[in-house]
């Protein structure tokens, strides 16, 4: 280059920026010095440097840094802006581990290619942007348990003066890989960014399958980098002698906003601003005249983006050619920003350390945060060489590895330092040209990430037993000796979920656990303890001291337990940890146990899916058996003649079958309100002792049989060893191996005859199909009980009689009706459902009342008038009567009603060993102004056409009976029939052929009888 003795004012002003120290300056500071545009002081610059008064070297990709030679220069020292651009361009800005660097505001200031790569984000449109935005809008949709992650992350901007270090699950998605990262980040103290905080992300995955992943990632990345370069064309334009266009080309019009065709032939400066008027047509005119290429930078307005121009010149114009070179520029804006940066990032490296050595194993920077627990720090090893602060040992190791990165390889291997483990990293750092100028070393504190692997193959060996275990206790009892021999916790235990009681009860615990409390209660679920909150949620909950929690249970002087885990084991039950220390839990120690939960929680699981096919077994064989047991009751009472019979013939068959222990009827003593035992099977011991009670106020009365008594509902226990409705009488029937029970009303209609109660040596066996199959015995007792009685009371000679009158029934029915004449009610069918066809008579001039009678009262819902004779027959048909359904469903039957110039008079009669008082009240009830005039015991005649008839009739069902009653009655046998089978049958709600069915089956069975070689005797 050619010196110049002298300068002009312009040039001195400029070289007075430079001192003799050879500290660098780039473009943009020097132009900001002097108030000058860049293009005009890189001008200077470059005559400062033509004339030696300065040096310049190109810094990164675009940039270039300019200083003043110092009067002594050490020729041994490194080239350290050389260093700071490899540093940036081929270590941390490709290294291995993701990189966040915030400022004060929490604002992202910068990140690295890995964290674009493990986030899928894009550095230009994140950097500047709040970090705790990033984190709602695109972080927290990638990373499993995401609410942890955001949480932890943000408790550190809130109260940014601890270093902080966890574990995340990133999730795979379109523009990232599924990765396990560990999270360290600590404050920045110091520096530019001093107030800020530095986030860093390591791949914990498998390092080898991470090569691969990465080097199988780099080649796609080159690939598609080398396709989309393969796809840019520039711009280009074609200009003529006299400045106008003759060609432009796709990427040219969309740059000027113009078409080809609108631009052919126009004057090139029309289509420009006036700023890149001037700025184009000096350069223009330059190189037409120089005939010269020119190349030369400028921002466009039209296009938005910096434009590279390159003009060729030739005798008949211009070939120019733009490239857009934003991206070029940003990257070079960037790089001047992030110089002191990436500083600030070594000095506050955490959980490890970073250094760089020069040829001679100095070291020449050295930062980072993993001296904390050495007993030397980061100025011990500074400026000095390795072999004046490393003992032997680590020398024979990490020499080697050192100079192999000084010769171009890079390395990687462990270390144990002062008790702790560190992963160590050297790589070369190179200048432009690829030459080697200095070794980095990373290195990263392993201690704990070992020592949580150690603990994590101990932790699979202990609970490998969750996968021969065959019940719950024992799942519960190898996770309460896991979580406290393995984990070290000092205190477990583990409750189990009583859902039937909706409460949380303690089932195993550790040795220790006393000092959390003296006594586990069992807890209600009603959100009143930290146990049952967190349960309730489902969520694993931390308590650094469980005293400032609003749902601590005990006072705070009962309890030594400080820190505080609970983990949710799904609907089992929940697994608590605690510690007398105060944040006593790391946060390895509470993943370790979150996955020893999770599996307890699948063994749990299968468990329950093991018995549950156990149990549907057991309730398939049960069932099957029930069926069949169902069947023999049902054919056996039949043939009983009395009460008594029945109920006993239920118990043993019952208690004979494989699937129940024992069974046994009962019913109220009046006198006592306590319950009587009819009839048992399958316990021969004497159970006198044992004392049930149906009233309401007696404590004994809140077992499932009071109950049954007390609702008319079945009641079911599924396990009796936690059903505290069984307490008052455990200790009698503990022995019986009892483990499930149910209490079945015994019912006909409205009447309750007592309850039967089925007892079973296995839990839930009453629910489901079997409960509902056995629930059918209550009504089958009850309708056979019944059907016994009515049988009894029709055969029977000894009857008592009740006589009732009411007068003026139709005022006080409020009939608006005065009656003269006479209605009889003479026989009362029963159809079914407490439905009832009553045959009668009436008065011609009482069927006005008749049928005002039908249209008040709300059980009378038809009359039908059969004749026009004197008096007049007819057929009624009543619903639920409630007079008349007593009466029936107890086996008797209304002698005769007459309302006679309206006053009303009934005759009843009932066998005497039924519930006489039953018919009193619901007489009362019905009618309040009624007065019993009549109550006796009767002997029937001895007439024998009556005898005669019980007998006919007592081999009939009560449908054929009833058949047989309603067609005699409505006229059916007279000639001319009166009725048709149609019109009965539609009477009786069944259809034709299901009436001549019945009536068949009733002539037949009346006709063998009559007709049989039997003679029939009265005698």
């Amino acid at each position: 280059m050619m010196k110049s003795g002298s300068l002009t004012d312009s040039l001195r002003e400029t070289l007075a920026i430079f001192d003799d120290s050879g500290e660098p300056w780039t473009t943009p500071e020097v132009a900001e010095v002097l108030d000058l545009g860049r293009r005009s002081t890189y001008a200077r610059l470059e005559r400062l440097v033509e004339q030696n008064r300065i040096k310049t070297k190109k810094a990164g990709a675009n940039a270039r840094v300019w200083w003043r030679s110092p009067i002594n220069v050490d020729k041994t020292a490194p080239d350290w802006s050389a260093a700071a651009e490899s540093l940036i361009d081929d270590v941390l800005g490709d290294v291995e581990v993701g990189i966040f660097v915030l400022d004060e505001n929490f604002d992202i200031a910068w990140i690295n290619g890995t964290t674009e790569r493990y986030f899928g984000l894009d550095r230009k449109q994140v950097v500047g942007r709040d970090k705790r935005e990033l984190i709602g809008e695109h972080i927290t949709w990638i990373i499993e348990d995401s609410e942890v992650f955001t949480e932890t992350v943000l408790a550190t901007y809130d109260d940014n003066t601890y270093t902080e270090h966890f574990e995340c699950h990133v999730m795979a998605g379109d523009e990232h890989e599924e990765r396990c990262l560990e999270h360290r980040s600590k404050p920045i103290e110091s520096g530019e960014y001093a107030g800020g905080r530095v986030e860093l992300y390591y791949d914990v995955t498998d390092l080898k399958e991470k090569e691969r992943q990465l080097e199988h990632q780099r080649t796609e990345l080159r690939s598609e980098l080398n396709e989309v370069f393969d796809r840019i064309n520039d711009a280009v334009c074609g200009l003529d002698a006299d400045w106008r266009f003759t060609y432009l080309n796709d990427r040219a019009e969309e740059l000027v906003g113009k078409t080809e065709e609108e631009l052919l032939g126009t004057y090139v400066w029309d289509a420009f601003s006036s700023d890149l008027h001037r700025s184009f047509r000096d350069r223009y005119e330059q190189t037409m005249e120089t005939q010269n290429p020119v190349t030369f930078e400028e921002y466009s307005d039209a296009a938005e983006a910096w434009l590279e121009v390159t003009a060729y010149p030739s005798e008949s114009g211009l070939s120019v050619y733009f490239r857009d070179i934003t991206e070029r520029k940003e990257r070079e804006r960037a790089l001047e920003e992030s110089e002191q940066r990436y500083r600030t990032l070594v000095e506050n490296f955490p959980n490890g350390a970073v250094a760089l050595l020069n040829d001679d194993l100095q070291h020449t920077i050295v930062g980072g945060q993993g001296f904390e627990k050495l007993d030397f720090n980061a100025k011990d090893l500074q400026d000095k060489r390795m072999q004046e602060v490393y003992p032997e040992d680590i020398l024979e190791l990490i020499e080697p590895n050192y100079r192999a990165a000084l010769n171009g390889k890079a390395n990687s291997f462990e270390l144990e330092v002062q008790g702790r483990t560190f992963d160590f990293r050297t790589v070369p750092l190179t200048t432009d040209d690829g030459d080697v100028f200095a070794a980095m070393a990373m290195s990263q504190d392993i201690t704990e990430r070992n020592h949580y692997q150690e603990r994590l193959q101990a932790l699979y060996t202990s609970s490998r037993g969750f996968l021969t275990a065959d019940t719950t206790p024992e799942i519960s009892q190898i996770l309460t000796e896991t979580a406290s021999d393995v984990l070290d916790l000092p205190g477990v235990v583990v409750y189990d979920y009583d859902a039937e009681h909706d409460r949380l009860v303690p089932e195993t615990t550790s040795h220790e656990a006393g000092f959390m409390r003296e006594k586990f209660p069992e807890l209600p679920s009603d959100g009143s303890s930290i146990t049952d909150c967190v349960f309730s949620s489902g969520d694993t909950q931390y308590y650094e001291n469980v005293l400032e929690s609003p749902n601590l249970q005990v006072p705070p002087d009962a309890t030594e337990m400080r820190a505080g885990l609970f983990v949710p084991l799904g609907t089992k039950g929940i697994l608590v940890a605690g510690s007398r220390d105060v944040d006593g839990f790391d946060g390895n120690t509470r993943r370790l146990v979150k996955l020893l939960a999770t599996n307890a929680e699948a063994a749990y699981e299968r468990v329950a899916s093991r018995q549950e096919l156990i149990h549907r077994n057991q309730e398939l064989a049960a069932l099957n058996s029930l069926n069949e047991v169902i069947r023999e009751i049902t054919d056996a009472v039949i043939n009983q003649s009395t009460r008594k019979e029945i109920e006993a013939t239920v118990c043993e068959h019952l208690a004979d079958s494989d699937s129940y222990l024992f069974a046994w009827v009962g019913d109220i003593d009046p006198a006592t309100q306590t319950v009587n035992m009819r009839a048992q099977a399958g316990v021969e011991e004497d159970l006198d002792g044992i004392t049930i009670s149906a009233d309401p106020d007696d404590d004994r009365s809140k077992g499932p049989i009071g109950g049954a008594f007390q609702t008319g509902e079945i009641q079911t226990t599924q396990d009796l060893d936690s059903d505290p409705r069984y307490d008052p009488w455990r200790d009698e029937i503990e022995s019986y191996g009892f483990r499930s029970s149910v209490a079945i009303p015994i019912v006909h209609e409205d009447t309750v005859y007592g309850v039967l109660s089925v007892y079973a040596g296995r839990p839930l066996a009453f629910e489901g199909r079997e409960g509902e199959q056995i629930a059918q015995l209550g009504e089958i007792i009850g309708h056979t009980i019944a059907a016994t009685d009515r049988k009894r009371a029709l055969m029977s000679d000894e009857l008592v009689e009740l006589e009732f009158q009411l007068q003026d029934v139709f005022a006080v029915l409020n009939v608006p009706i005065e009656m003269n004449g006479t209605i009889t009610l003479d026989n009362a069918v029963p159809i079914g459902n407490d439905e009832f066809l009553v045959y009668g008579t009436a008065t011609p001039v009482a069927i006005d009342a008749l049928t005002s009678l039908v249209e008040t009262l709300p059980h009378w819902e038809t009359v039908t008038l059969h004749s026009e004779g004197n008096p007049t027959s007819f057929e009624l048909k009543l619903t639920e009567p409630p007079v008349l359904s007593v009466v029936a469903s107890i086996g008797g039957h209304v002698k005769q009603t007459v309302i006679e110039d309206g006053h009303y008079q009934m005759t009843i009669h009932l066998s005497p060993s039924v519930d006489i008082h039953r018919v009193i009240d619901a007489v009362e009830e019905a009618y309040p102004q009624a007065k019993m005039i009549r109550r006796c015991q009767i002997t029937r005649s001895h007439d024998d056409s009556h005898r005669i008839f019980r007998h006919l009739v007592s081999g009939l069902t009560d449908r054929q009976h009833a058949t047989l009653d309603v067609a005699y009655h409505a006229g059916f046998f007279e000639w001319p029939r009166e009725t048709s089978g149609e019109d009965v049958a539609e009477s009786m709600g069944v259809a034709p052929p299901t009436f001549h069915q019945h009536l068949r089956k009733a002539e037949q069975k009346v006709f063998d009888l009559v007709f049989s070689t039997t003679t029939y005797s009265t005698e």
